[in-house]
């Protein structure tokens, strides 16, 4: 019997046979699913069945992924992953990601279009729509998504995209100030996770950065430009990533020349980076000046502390002498106020 309806061909088994086979494709219109009970007989009437499921279905699925795109860029962690599978009549799951099991929904009929050419029909027919939102570190991502008929057949695709929910990283140091000529030379200093980097001053693009490569890296690249402050020395700044997010920065240029100062002058408790010197109240409120201490911990370069009016440590608490420090140093106050320290 198959699904209970009794088939009309009936075997005579010889004596003394262990197997036989017998071929039923005939009685299967289509791929589905089918109960198959076999039933024998004995000359005595001795009567004896054995039931089993037989699964039919397409070996390939056709799967379409219309979320996410191929190598797009996210700047949220959750990202939905919505698509079509075909071609399998008995659909059991969709895995993502190699264990998250999608919602899955049967469709009798739909015209399916290409997500970057809406008049273009890629698939028409019975499919059932899959979705899934799951939540991502930062970064590169390959992402398997595997469809499991309940025939036991299955086919994948892996699909490739970024996420980038972190904003770029921006310091401007004023290097150089000109006052005869009212120009200031920036090093300018960019940081990203994704390996792309857009600068703009106001309006205006300054620089751009692209990494060549599909699977990116964390990028940091330093420029020198220079502005011009006889009419104008505030400046606005403005660091944009590839998933668009972005980092703003103001700076304002002192036209005139900063007091001079001698180095034993310079205050108690300020922390001294390279040939830049803090208030600590002032590095406690700026965020330009802690991501520098920061880097300049990581890197293990030289940091200072001038713990009282003779006497200098660094940052292992061993003692310095102003001799270790630069022969110029420009000092922020607590309100960002510069005063020029020399030996």
């Amino acid at each position: 019997m198959i699904n209970d309806e009794l088939l009309e061909d009936i075997m005579i088994i010889e004596e003394e046979m262990e197997s036989y086979e017998f071929d039923i494709k005939e009685y299967m219109d289509d791929f589905g699913e089918y109960e198959i009970t076999v039933i024998s007989v004995d000359k005595l009437l001795n009567m004896n069945s054995e039931t089993i499921t037989y699964i039919g279905d397409n070996y390939d699925p056709y799967i379409f992924l219309m979320k996410p795109k191929l190598f797009d860029i996210y700047n949220t962690r959750d990202v939905l992953f919505e698509g079509y599978v075909a071609n399998y009549n008995l659909l059991d799951k969709v895995i993502i990601n190699e264990e998250v099991e999608a919602d899955i929904e049967f469709i009798e009929y739909i015209d399916l279009r290409h997500p970057d050419d809406p008049n273009t029909i890629i698939y028409s027919g019975p499919a059932y729509k899959f979705t899934k939102t799951l939540t991502f570190e930062d970064g590169y991502q390959e992402i398997r998504v595997e469809a499991i008929s309940k025939a036991g057949n299955s086919g994948s695709l892996v699909r490739r995209f970024y996420v980038d929910t972190t904003p770029p990283e921006l310091e401007i140091e004023v290097k150089e100030v000109d006052y005869e000529n009212l120009t200031a030379e920036l090093e300018i200093t960019m940081r990203d996770n994704l390996g792309y980097l857009k600068l703009m001053l106001w309006d205006s693009q300054i620089y751009e950065y692209d990494y060549p490569l599909v699977i990116v890296e964390p990028v940091e690249k330093s420029i020198t430009y220079t502005v011009d402050i006889e009419d104008e020395n505030r400046f606005i700044f403005t660091l944009i990533d590839t998933a668009g997010n972005e980092t703003v920065k103001e700076i304002i240029i002192d036209k005139e020349q900063p007091e001079v100062q001698p180095m034993e002058s310079l205050p108690i408790n300020t922390i001294i980076l390279g040939n830049e010197a803090y208030d600590t109240g002032y590095l406690n409120s700026n965020r330009e000046a802690q991501n520098k201490l920061r880097r300049y911990h990581d890197e293990g370069k030289e940091i200072y502390v001038k713990i009282s009016k003779n006497k200098i440590a660094n940052i292992r608490g061993g003692m310095a002498s102003i001799d270790e420090l630069p022969d110029e140093l420009i000092y922020y106050d607590i309100n960002g106020k510069t005063t020029k320290y020399v030996k």
